[in-house]
């Protein structure tokens, strides 16, 4: 190790052991370096001969900064030296960890990567006017071994990474020189590019199976912006599906196909020629051969596929509605859908949530279709109720959360901050159903109530997701349903009357609270129900719930309940002061334990005191009987103050 090198290291070092003044200078040392005439000659020279990575990274950096800064100012000469010492260094790069050399540290990623970049860099500051042969030089180094496949790959991603994909937000100019790129390329060696893919493939899937996947990585990013018949065409369809269904071929490699199907069946096109091309992929020899569960990463790439297809499937069948084939086109919808839709069914239903929630926003684009995609309607009905199913399946909390959410600790808390977030598309898509279809979202509830309501073991988890989605059917109600429909009449008797063993639990009581005030117009309606409502609010089920968050959101609740059904509720003002009168009188004893008894804070009771004064306020309520209630409301509490 000459000084050179020992300056290098130390100037990297980040491990605190070097001493703080050594590293300022060896760190000024470096950067007088740089400034040498000769740099680039150095560096190349120690690119060839170190074998410290920080050595091999530093030069390949200040490669950089020259290149960025100094490459536009060359002669034609020395942009050529400069563009053959790169090339030259990746085979090298490649070639040494082929052949293994004795005492060789192999190169880390960091430092191939940085080359990957610089040639990116030369790319797009000299192709194809200065360095036109860069991508067909590339291809010609491919037969020295898996080692400089290794990098064209990584030169092949940094390109669509830091320069094409439009994943990224991009610059006007940085689209311009993305723009020239791909233009040459298409001319000169997308054909060729592809070509070596499929090749590269074949040889490689069953030796390396890492290097095909890289392979397949690389085709999947160019599909955006190549000739789509290029990829779609007999040769390399085939060879995509069989490595997506071979359960011989290695996860990653499988994985990799069907991204380059997702691309190919997500490209851009006129709409009937890409409905004509979806109707030649087999997908149908894919759906329902994956009964027995893969590995998930492999799961969530099909979801993907699947769903994607589906969704390009309903795109055209949206453009093509209006034209003069829409019935011929009709029927190829119909029976593609038909093919792919039970595997994204049995994808909804899968058990990791990361898998079934791919397939959420397309059943949302289905249901909003449904009504000009011409299924029969016991079809439409059909798969309204599968995903009902789903919805209410994947909602439900896990039963062994039971006591950690009803506390709620640390963990609880989590989980139903998670559980709020996993369940907005759900609901989301239970909403589109109640829009499309209101009859089915309405039966699908009803009869799940009936079920769970009817089971005195019922869990908490299943009483706590079927009564959200009583709840959201409440938002689309209108007052002739609450009024008039025997659904809803039966809905609400099970929900009032009902009794169930969990309704104790934390959430299913505040759901349950909320619930019933979703539906107070319902009981305005029907004045019948106040007693069960009233009773229900000021018993343990409510006001006198032992958990401090039920009861004084049940405090809160009853107030807006009050608000909304005065007068139907002047009959029962008796009731309502003597079943409050201890969590009144709690608010008046200055005895600092006997206050502890009782869990609603002062600002929940202020609710409970509101609510009194609305009723007592009423005009209709005689004076005779306002003296009374209030004389019976004060006295004690006085008492209370006085001691």
């Amino acid at each position: 190790m000459d000084d050179f090198d020992k300056a290098i290291i130390i100037s990297f070092d980040q491990s605190g052991g070097v001493d703080a003044q050594l590293r300022t200078q060896a760190m000024a040392f470096c950067q007088s370096v740089k400034q040498a005439p000769n740099i680039l000659h150095l560096c190349l020279d120690k690119l060839r001969t170190t074998q410290f990575a920080e050595v091999q990274f530093w030069c390949l950096q200040t490669i950089e900064e020259l290149v960025k800064a100094r490459y536009q100012l060359l002669d034609v000469q020395e942009k050529l030296f400069m563009q053959n010492n790169l090339l030259g260094l990746l085979c090298k790069y490649g070639l040494q960890e082929d052949t293994n050399q004795s005492g060789a540290r192999p190169y880390p990623p960091f430092v191939k990567n940085k080359l990957a970049q610089i040639i990116v860099i030369l790319i797009c500051i000299d192709y194809p006017s200065g360095w036109s042969s860069v991508f067909l030089d590339l291809l010609s180094f491919l037969s020295k071994g898996p080692g400089v496949l290794d990098m064209f790959c990584r030169v092949m991603n940094t390109l669509d990474e830091e320069v094409i994909s439009l994943d990224y937000s991009r610059k006007p100019e940085e689209v311009l020189i993305a723009t020239r790129i791909k233009d040459s390329m298409r001319q000169q060696c997308v054909t060729q590019i592809v070509g070596s893919c499929y090749n590269l493939v074949l040889a490689y899937k069953g030796v390396r199976p890492p290097l095909a996947g890289m392979v397949l990585d690389i085709l999947h990013r160019c599909i955006a912006w190549i000739d789509i018949h290029l990829v779609a065409n007999d040769t390399f369809i085939a060879l995509l599906f069989d490595l997506l269904l071979s359960s011989q071929e290695n996860i990653e490699v499988r994985g990799a196909a069907a991204d380059c199907l997702l691309a190919i069946v997500s490209k851009k096109m006129d709409a009937a020629l890409k409905l004509k091309l979806l109707c030649q992929l087999p997908i149908q020899g894919v759906c329902g051969s994956f009964a027995e569960k893969q590995e998930t990463d492999l799961m969530l790439k099909l979801s993907t596929l699947f769903t994607g297809f589906a969704t390009e499937v309903l795109c055209c069948h949206k453009k093509l509605s209006g034209s003069e084939s829409a019935d011929q086109f009709a029927t190829s919808t119909e029976e593609l859908l038909d093919a792919v839709i039970p595997s994204i069914f049995y994808f909804l239903n899968y058990d990791d949530e990361d898998i079934s929630s791919t397939t959420f926003q397309f059943f949302s684009n289905y249901v909003m279709a449904m009504k000009n995609v011409k299924f029969s309607e016991d079809k439409k009905s059909s798969h309204l109720t599968q995903m009902l199913d789903a919805i209410f399946n994947k909602m439900r909390y896990d039963p062994t959360d039971k006591d950690s959410l009803d506390v709620p600790d640390k963990a609880g808390k989590e989980e139903e901050e998670r559980m709020s977030d996993y369940r907005k598309d759900l609901l989301g898509l239970f909403r589109s159903i109640q829009r499309i279809a209101p009859d089915v979202a309405k039966n699908f509830v009803k009869v799940t109530l009936s079920r769970i309501f009817g089971d005195p073991s019922v869990s908490f988890a299943d009483a706590e997701a079927c009564i959200m989605l009583l709840y959201i059917l409440g938002e689309g109600l209108s007052e002739e349903s609450l009024k008039s429909s025997s659904d809803i009449r039966e809905m609400i008797n099970l929900l009032f009357s009902g009794d169930i063993s969990c309704r104790s639990h934390r959430l299913v009581a505040l759901l349950y609270l909320e619930t019933v005030i979703r539906y107070a117009r319902f009981v305005q309606l029907h004045p019948e129900y106040v007693p069960l409502v009233l009773q229900m609010f000021l018993d343990k089920r409510g006001i006198h719930h032992p958990n401090s968050d039920v009861c004084g959101r049940a405090s809160y609740l009853f107030m807006r309940f009050v608000k909304t059904l005065r007068l139907q509720l002047l009959p029962y003002v008796e009731v309502v002061l003597q079943s409050l009168q201890d969590i009144l009188s709690s608010f008046t004893v200055s005895n600092v334990l006997l206050r502890k008894s009782h869990s609603m804070s002062f600002e929940d009771g202020s609710h409970a005191f509101e609510a009194i004064g609305l009723l007592l306020g009423m005009e209709e309520l005689s004076e005779e009987k306002q003296t009374k209630y209030l004389s019976a409301l004060l006295l004690p509490l006085c008492n209370q103050v006085n001691k």
